[in-house]
C-alpha cells in the first residue's frame, strides 16, 4: 500500500513520527497564531458592521485602542511563530540530515527531501489551524459580540498561514539539501 504513496509524503511522515514533541509544538504555535488572526478578523468585521453614530466619542477611542492592542499582539505572535517555524524546520533538517542523506543516496531527489521536511511541518500545522479558527471565534464571542467574519476571509487566512509554514520550512530544507550526501555520510558516525 505504501508503494503508491509519494516519497516525500513517506519521508515526511517518518520524520514526524520520530519527533512527536516537535509536532505538538508546531501545532500549538500555529493554533495560537491562527487564534489571534481570527480574533483580529472578527474584530474588523464587528467594526465594519457598527453604525456610524457608535464610532464617535468615547466609544471610538476604546475601539481604536482595542484594535491597536489586537494588532500588536497578533503581529508579535506572527513574528514569534515565524521564528518558531524557521527554527523547527532548521532543527528537523539538521537532526534528520543523515537519514535524509541516505534517502537521497537511495534515489530521493533534493526536491523530494525539501517536500518531506515541509510535510513534516505542514501535517501538524493543519490541526493547529483547524483548532485555532473556532477557538479564536469562541474567545472573541466570550469577550465581545457574536460576529463572525466571512467564510472567505477565514479560509484565506487559513491558507495563508499554511502557505507561510510551507515557505518558511522550505528555506532551511533547501539549504540542507545543498550539502553533498557523501560529505554528510562520512562526517557523521553511524
Amino acid at each position: 500500500m505504501t508503494a503508491h504513496l509519494p516519497t516525500s509524503l513517506l519521508l515526511g511522515i517518518r520524520l514526524l513520527a520520530r519527533r512527536p514533541g516537535r509536532a505538538v509544538l508546531a501545532s500549538a504555535g500555529t493554533a495560537t497564531t491562527t487564534l489571534m488572526v481570527t480574533a483580529l478578523l472578527t474584530w474588523h468585521t464587528e467594526l465594519g458592521g457598527r453604525p456610524d453614530f457608535k464610532r464617535f466619542g468615547p466609544v471610538e477611542v476604546r475601539v481604536d485602542l482595542t484594535g491597536e492592542v489586537l494588532l500588536a499582539v497578533t503581529l508579535t505572535l506572527v513574528a514569534l511563530s515565524t521564528l518558531n517555524t524557521v527554527l523547527l524546520g532548521w532543527s528537523t533538517a539538521v537532526q534528520a540530515r543523515r537519514a535524509l542523506s541516505i534517502a537521497r543516496t537511495l534515489g530521493a531527489t533534493p526536491g523530494q527531501v525539501v517536500a518531506a521536511l515541509c510535510v513534516a511541518q505542514l501535517l501538524p500545522a493543519v490541526p493547529g489551524v483547524a483548532v485555532g479558527i473556532p477557538t479564536g471565534l469562541g474567545l472573541y464571542w466570550v469577550f465581545g459580540s457574536t460576529v463572525t467574519p466571512s467564510t472567505t476571509w477565514l479560509l484565506t487566512a487559513a491558507l495563508v498561514i499554511l502557505l507561510a509554514v510551507g515557505v518558511l520550512t522550505a528555506l532551511p530544507a533547501w539549504i540542507h539539501t545543498r550539502r553533498p550526501t557523501g560529505r554528510v555520510l562520512t562526517a557523521e558516525p553511524a
